[in-house]
């Protein structure tokens, strides 16, 4: 018998072997790229995720920053939206992480201001040289991240921003708290803590808006100012106040340097002593718990009429009631005085300030002598201001050698020798005088000096006890006067004769000394004195003059 071998029956028996091995390599390989995506690339893609998120957050810090400085300037409220926590975007067969929640808290710090002491005499009652401190606020804008661990806290400190890594913290944005002579104290107040996936909404409102500025000022030391900060003072140094430290290029720079602070996360600003700042705060409410008027602090003279009435006259004198940033305050009672006896109250004893903080009196003038105008809305010394004003009665004074004079400020008209401007220059005690005499000829017969009012304490230097009067070029001396002295005659050989419808010139020297050697060095804007001259037909005026710096 012949037999054959069925090879068909064999090849088809394997046909299904690779197709399955195939598979299963396959599904393996996929299964082992989604493990591999699982554990090295989701977690990149995280961190990158977190990474541009803290971007953003410290965007959002920065907004905050410039929102705060608005609503200070401004006023109002202003809204900065936040995004504290981080979601993550999903991805097919993979596992992704449950949104992470982020922090936006507060921490409690203070600002301390040593050895400021008001320009202004009535300011001087509450910026008196001692500490003046005030407490803040600290945000902390802080992530919560699952793979970007080495991320910052992000913090707003005053008027800066900056990213707080734990072992180091890198400026973001510095501010402006120091610019030449102009500082900016920005405080926060209130209560905030918040934790969520989503985007927080942070409220900002002026509690005490920055309308103003106050000059402070040191004679001999310096001022210091202390503010909570995570940079260290050589961080301040370099990065904050580099354009700011002394002894540089430009003369507008006054810090001496800046410190450790007297406590943990603090630092101390030092600037020039014998330079006038200005000073411009304000406060911020965030949160809860702060609250939305500051009550009033002190108060002080912003505006005044005439400092000297003859009887029958009136004159106004504005007041300023300020909280403790020197903002107004409004809604606040005001009450008055008059005491000596020149002048007496002509409209109401109470007002209540306004918006502006101010309260406005009127007063009359009713017989020859020197008066205090006082007003305030407690008792204390900085609760209290003062303004004197002189009436003069020419008919009570008596003869020309004792009164003050006859015409005061006269106008521009015919017949009239009027005062058209002062300028101070030179080292500053020299005020130069300029008339327009109007109508006739005259000749300068007596002079008399008699007083001199400082408005400010400048420099605190002695006031002016001497004076000299000279001609336009300054090189002839017509009369030494004492200032408050009698009226001085003039030699007959130095008198000056003014010829009709002429500008004259004349100067004042001031000293601070009866030998006249040393020259009066601390005139400012608020000074004045009364100048009185006599002509040769007997008549008299007296001129206010400001002394203009």
């Amino acid at each position: 018998m012949n037999y054959r071998h069925n090879t068909n029956t064999l090849r088809g028996n394997d046909r299904g072997v690779s197709p399955v091995l195939g598979g299963i390599l396959v599904f393996g390989l996929v299964l082992a790229l989604l493990v591999l995506a699982q554990v090295s690339l989701v977690p990149a893609l995280n961190q990158q995720t977190e990474f541009e998120h803290n971007q953003r957050l410290v965007d959002d810090a920065t907004e905050f920053q410039g929102s705060a400085y608005r609503v200070a300037t401004s006023g109002g409220t202003e809204s900065v939206e936040v995004g504290t926590g981080v979601r993550y975007q999903p991805m097919a067969f993979l596992v992704t992480p449950a949104a992470a929640n982020g922090r936006v808290y507060t921490e409690t710090g203070e600002i301390v201001v040593s050895g400021a002491t008001g320009v202004d005499r009535e300011t001087q009652d509450y910026w008196d040289g001692s500490d003046w401190t005030t407490s803040t606020r600290t945000i902390v804008f802080d992530p919560a991240y699952r793979e970007y661990t080495t991320a910052p806290q992000t913090r707003y400190e005053g008027t800066m921003v900056v990213n707080d890594f734990g072992d180091t913290t890198l400026l973001v944005d510095e501010g402006r708290l120091v610019d030449g002579r102009r500082i900016t104290l920005l405080t926060v107040d209130g209560e905030v803590y918040e934790e969520s996936t989503r985007s927080v909404v942070l409220s900002l409102r002026a509690v005490s808006r920055s309308t103003q500025t106050v000059e402070l000022y040191n004679e001999t030391d310096p001022i210091s100012i202390t503010v909570p900060s995570s940079l260290s003072p050589e961080q301040w140094e370099s990065d904050v106040l580099a354009d700011q430290i002394s002894g540089g290029s430009s003369d507008d720079r006054h810090v001496i340097g800046v410190t450790a602070g007297p406590t943990n996360g603090t630092v101390t600003i030092e600037l020039e002593g014998n330079v006038t700042y200005e000073f411009a705060m304000a406060s911020l409410g965030v949160g809860t718990g702060y609250d939305t008027a500051p009550d009033p602090a002190y108060m002080t003279v912003v505006e005044q009429g005439d400092a000297t009435l003859r009887p029958g006259e009136r004159t106004t004198v504005t007041f300023e009631v300020r909280d403790v940033f020197n903002n107004p305050v409004g809604g606040v009672p005001v009450s008055t005085t008059a005491s000596g006896v020149g002048l007496e109250l002509d409209e109401a004893s109470t007002v209540t300030t306004g918006a502006d903080g101010r309260a406005t009196f009127v007063y009359r003038a009713n017989r020859d002598g020197q008066t205090t105008v006082s007003a305030g809305f407690g008792s204390g010394p900085a609760e209290t201001a003062s303004k004197s004003v002189l009436v003069v009665d020419p008919d009570a004074r008596g003869d020309p050698d004792d009164s003050v004079g006859g015409v005061i400020n006269p106008d521009t008209q015919f017949g009239s020798f009027s005062l058209r401007d002062a300028e101070r220059f030179g080292s500053g005690h020299t005020v130069e005088l300029t008339f327009d005499n109007d109508g006739v000829d005259r000749t300068l017969t007596h002079a008399r000096v008699n007083l001199y009012m400082q408005g400010r304490p400048g420099n605190n230097n002695p006031r002016p006890v001497t004076a000299t009067l000279l001609e336009d070029s300054g090189s002839t001396t017509l009369a030494d006067l004492d200032v408050g002295g009698q009226f001085v005659n003039l030699p007959s050989s130095v008198q000056p004769t003014f010829d009709a419808d002429s500008t004259v010139t004349l100067r004042m020297e001031f000293f601070t000394d009866a030998g006249r050697t040393t020259s009066y060095s601390g005139a400012n804007s608020d000074d004045f004195f009364v100048l009185a001259l006599t002509f040769d037909d007997g008549s008299t005026t007296v001129y206010f003059v400001p002394s203009y710096t």
